[in-house]
């Protein structure tokens, strides 16, 4: 299912950058000003990369896979959704030079969206390391959200599931327990 996640996230994020009209001279995610990228991120926080691994998508029909990077940030401070020291993101930008990559060891600020319970950034966002975020970061002010410890995860999928699982177990009962009380009739 995590698979399924990300290959999804990478089809929006390949779809996102073919349609849009970006012009490679501007720096990330400069078509929106910091109040319309808080606005539209799921999450926004200021982090530094612990580290990086490359992943592939399952073999489509034609055999081929595509990589993504899951990127692992320790938070430093929040404004928006993430309240834990730790959180793990995917971004297709596998490319030193391209809009949401990242490296080992670097601080970024990071707008993050989020699809089921996989994070993600994409080379529209305005990610950027923290050097190059100086009107983001004014306009964002000190961190709003308290961090704990642990690594941020969100469990809707397990939970949903779980409820489904149920809903359908008890609706198959339900199903069983009637067909045993009506009598069989014969022609």
């Amino acid at each position: 299912m995590k698979l399924l996640t990300v290959f999804a996230l990478i089809l929006i994020c390949s779809v996102l950058a073919l349609s849009s009209d970006i012009d490679l001279d501007r720096p990330c995610g400069s078509s929106m000003n910091p109040e319309q990228a808080f606005e539209r991120a799921s999450a926004v926080f200021l982090g530094r990369v612990l580290s990086i691994e490359t992943r592939h998508t399952p073999r489509t029909r034609a055999g081929s896979t595509t990589p993504y990077h899951e990127v692992k940030l320790k938070v430093e401070e929040s404004w928006k959704l993430v309240d834990r020291r730790e959180i793990t993101l995917t971004t297709q930008n596998i490319s030193p030079t391209s809009c949401g990559s990242f490296d080992v060891g670097e601080k970024y600020l990071v707008y993050a969206d989020r699809l089921n319970d996989t994070f993600f950034v994409s080379g529209l966002s305005r990610t950027n390391r923290v050097a190059n975020a100086r009107e983001d970061l004014q306009m964002l002010g000190e961190g709003r959200i308290r961090l704990r410890s642990g690594e941020f995860r969100t469990y809707r999928i397990f939970v949903y599931g779980v409820v489904t699982f149920i809903l359908i177990l008890l609706a198959t009962g339900l199903i069983l327990y009637r067909m045993s009380k009506k009598p069989f009739r014969s022609t």
